[in-house]
């Protein structure tokens, strides 16, 4: 049925502008109105294209099927775009489905009539053809927005995969690194008590000797300590503690032995800063396995030819602080983020990789924290 909105919205469609009045009265004549509820399929993929469409209200989504995919969004149709003119043009099925997104109405065009509206008017063609480059630059796109989203879904993906494939293999690590513990504990018991009964017949019979035979007691005991840590990481176990009261001054003062014993004749040079020497509650020996850890990983940090390790501890309003600081080159940047992760280790020679995660889980268990600082040129410090 013709109407004056049709020939107004007629004019609006690229490849008919330049058909005269009488031609497009002529046109608006030849089309049939068809109204398309919510949801209506107007016309499936593969199906027969016999049909050119124009909107002249509401909206419509054209989407392909994608095998192995939910169905893609190609293009949104709204008044005076049309639709449909691909099958009519190449005379093959349809290569797309449309649906009418709300309420919709489309001016219908046949087969015969199109073939004859491009007949009659050549410069169509070229019209037509404008208007399908546009389109198709605005679906590639889309297209291409879609596989960027995709590309970083699968990105996503992958990123999740590694980081799922680390924790099993961390698992997996964990659970056999508890077996050899477990193995070593049950083989060093009977050693460790001879040597503690050995031990205690010597502070039995030189009263002189008591001091190194109560170091050598606190060392075996240091070190079956150590192992039940390494135990109880690998089975998830909650680090337990056994807070009280200490006096911050003596703790370090035994730390300092063991520090120089394990600088040994290496020229490194030890500075402390030790501004803080009064009480404090913490578990003594589980925040001595923190010290020595540090430490150690400063020593073994430090190049062969020396450099400077320095300590500090000092009090932050009613908090402890403690840092350990080595002149090293610092840490490899691959690693950093997942320092205090299991198994992480800046290629050291020796350790097992948990020395920072247990460090981690004991000075959490605390309520405290752990982190680290690093300046290039400068040096490292752990910060407890």
């Amino acid at each position: 049925m013709e109407t004056p909105d049709h020939d107004q919205l007629l004019k609006r469609i690229p490849f008919l502008a330049d058909l005269t009045p009488d031609e497009l009265r002529k046109l608006s004549a030849l089309l049939v109105e068809e109204v398309h509820p919510a949801g209506t399929v107007i016309f499936e993929e593969n199906s027969l294209g016999n049909v050119f469409y124009i909107i002249t209200s509401g909206r419509v989504e054209i989407t392909k099927h994608i095998p192995g995919r939910e169905r893609q969004s190609l293009a949104i149709g709204e008044v005076a775009d049309f639709f449909g003119e691909m099958a009519l043009l190449e005379h093959r099925p349809r290569s797309a489905t449309v649906r009418a997104l709300e309420p919709t109405s489309t001016l219908r065009m046949s087969q015969r009539d199109f073939d004859s509206l491009l007949v009659d008017n050549p410069r169509a063609y070229h019209q037509i053809a404008r208007a399908l480059s546009s389109r198709l630059r605005d679906m590639n796109e889309h297209l291409i927005q879609f596989l960027q989203g995709k590309n970083d879904e699968l990105q996503r993906a992958y990123d999740l995969l590694k980081e799922t494939q680390s924790m099993l293999i961390a698992k997996e690590k964990l659970a056999t690194l508890g077996m050899v513990a477990g193995r070593i504990i049950h083989d060093i018991k009977h050693p460790i008590t001879t040597i503690l009964g050995h031990v205690e017949l010597i502070r039995m019979r030189s009263t002189e000797s008591a001091a190194h035979t109560d170091m050598i007691v606190r060392e075996i005991r240091r070190l079956t300590d150590m192992v039940e840590e390494v135990l109880d990481f690998a089975h998830g176990r909650d680090t337990d503690l056994s807070v009280a009261p200490h006096r911050l001054g003596d703790f370090l003062n035994e730390a300092l032995f063991f520090i120089q014993a394990q600088i040994g004749g290496r020229p490194i040079h030890l500075e402390t800063d030790l501004r803080y020497r009064g009480d404090a509650v913490f578990d003594h020996h589980k925040l001595r396995r923190v010290l020595y850890n540090l430490v150690s990983n400063a020593v073994d940090a430090l190049p062969p030819d020396g450099g400077t390790l320095r300590i500090q501890a000092y009090a932050d309003g009613r908090t402890l602080v403690l840092s350990v600081f080595d002149s090293g080159p610092g840490i490899p940047p691959d690693i950093a983020e997942r320092l205090f992760e299991p198994f992480v280790t800046g290629g050291k020679l020796r350790g097992t990789g948990l020395g920072l995660a247990i460090c981690k889980n004991i000075v959490e268990a605390h309520r405290g924290t752990i982190g680290v600082e690093h300046v290039p040129g400068i040096g490292t410090t752990f910060v407890v």
